[in-house]
């Protein structure tokens, strides 16, 4: 089963769904359209998708201001506890996986399982508040436009584990920056690899918050 968003909006999802994907399309003109906005209010959702991301944004608006305003958007209900279990597939690693820039917040939880990566954009991402739990198979977190992708954790608390069914994994993988200003960090690499808690290609930095990361031994780099 395959819930289709086409329009742009404020969308309410609440409910479970065994094996099934929440996508999100409104088109391939989408990307240069400020109005291709789509807002995902996870108010009580249980969704699992054994073959591919559980919830995929394809095509809405892209945003070039790391930390701004993004066409993608999901917002944690507040009170309501959600959980977004998920696969991956060739193109497309995560779980929760968007294509174009992300922004996640809200006073609800919400509990990502994956058996690749958990919370994946291929441009920016940005966590601005929330209660999130990720348990992945390899990157917990992962922004993936080289020398582009900046993730930012504003606020929240994330607590990231890398259970390895990989063999691998970062607790946070950026392919630019990643910038902490705030909220409560745990990350926690593979315990079988030479991964990270943080990695970042061009940097990491810490503006505030608490942040807990751990790497495995045999890491030479990083956080």
């Amino acid at each position: 089963t395959v819930v289709r968003i086409s329009a742009p909006g404020t969308y309410t999802l609440s409910g479970k769904l065994d094996a099934g994907q929440i996508a999100v399309d409104l088109g391939e003109g989408a990307k240069n359209d400020p109005n291709a906005v789509v807002t995902l209010i996870l108010d009580g959702l249980d969704i699992t998708c054994p073959a591919a991301p559980a919830v995929m944004f394809y095509n809405v608006w892209e945003s070039d201001t790391p930390g701004g305003p993004a066409g993608a958007n999901v917002l944690l209900a507040d009170g309501s506890q959600n959980f977004v279990n998920g696969s991956h597939t060739e193109e497309f690693d995560g779980a929760l996986y968007s294509r174009m820039s992300m922004t996640l917040g809200g006073t609800g939880a919400l509990g990502i399982t994956a058996d690749n990566e958990g919370l994946c954009s291929e441009r920016h991402l940005t966590v601005n508040s929330g209660d999130i739990t990720i348990a992945s198979g390899n990157d917990g977190i992962n922004t993936n436009e080289d020398g582009v992708s900046v993730a930012t954790v504003n606020g929240g608390h994330l607590r990231i584990t890398v259970t390895g069914e990989t063999g691998e994994g970062d607790g946070i993988d950026s392919n630019g920056w990643l910038i902490i200003n705030g909220g409560t960090l745990e990350a926690f690499a593979c315990a079988d690899s030479g991964d990270f808690g943080l990695d970042a290609d061009l940097g990491v930095q810490i503006n505030g918050g608490t942040v807990i990361s751990s790497a495995n031994p045999a890491a030479d780099a990083g956080l």
